[in-house]
């Protein structure tokens, strides 16, 4: 082989060598840069899901906080409720005249209508000796009468005349309904008592 061959040979083969080093050093800084980038891509996503817990639990402890809020404002308004109802009871707000009884009461707030109603139970005597149970119906904060009824009670047996009505009123805005029977009022009644809240 000629010199000239040989040194042109050998300059390739350094050439090749050079731009092998040169490639191969290239790819490695780009393999070490998609490395970085996907570290950060990582941190960033582990960071991101992190937030999204913090967040989560942020949410959580608000929604949590607004429910004791929700709870302790209806307590307030049962207990203002059971004392507004206390207050129309006992201080002669409500009374029978027509005759002598034992009355009992409940209170109850209804947090839809945002009202507090009291139901009076009247165990009693009319003048002219017949025995009694009824049951009355107030706005205890208003003194509105929602409803009244009244019924023959049995006192040696203990039973109510279910279907015998004394007098019976249901008011339903503007109208006032006259009802047939205990049952119809208490069904009435329970339409502003029994809608979760106290009794």
């Amino acid at each position: 082989m000629k010199k000239s061959t040989i040194i042109l040979f050998s300059t390739v083969i350094v050439l090749l060598v050079v731009v092998t080093g040169v490639l191969y050093s290239i790819i490695r800084n780009q393999q070490t840069e998609m490395d970085i980038l996907s570290q950060r891509l990582d941190n960033e996503s582990t960071t991101a899901s992190s937030t999204l817990a913090q967040d989560n639990d942020t949410i959580a402890k608000l929604n949590s906080q607004l429910s004791n809020q929700s709870t302790q404002n209806n307590f307030a308004l049962e207990s203002q409720c059971a004392q507004n109802a206390k207050n129309f009871f006992g201080e002669g707000t409500y009374q029978y005249s027509d005759f002598s009884n034992n009355s009992t009461y409940t209170s109850h707030y209804n947090e839809s209508l945002n009202k507090c109603f009291i139901s009076i139970s009247i165990n009693g005597t009319t003048g002219n000796g017949t025995s009694v149970y009824g049951e009355d119906l107030y706005d205890a904060t208003q003194g509105t009468m929602y409803g009244s009824v009244l019924v023959p009670f049995n006192s040696s047996t203990g039973v109510l005349s279910t279907n015998s009505v004394i007098a019976c009123l249901m008011a339903s805005n503007p109208s006032i309904t006259q009802c047939s029977s205990l049952g119809q009022f208490i069904n009435f009644e329970n339409k502003y008592i029994n809608t979760g809240g106290s009794k």
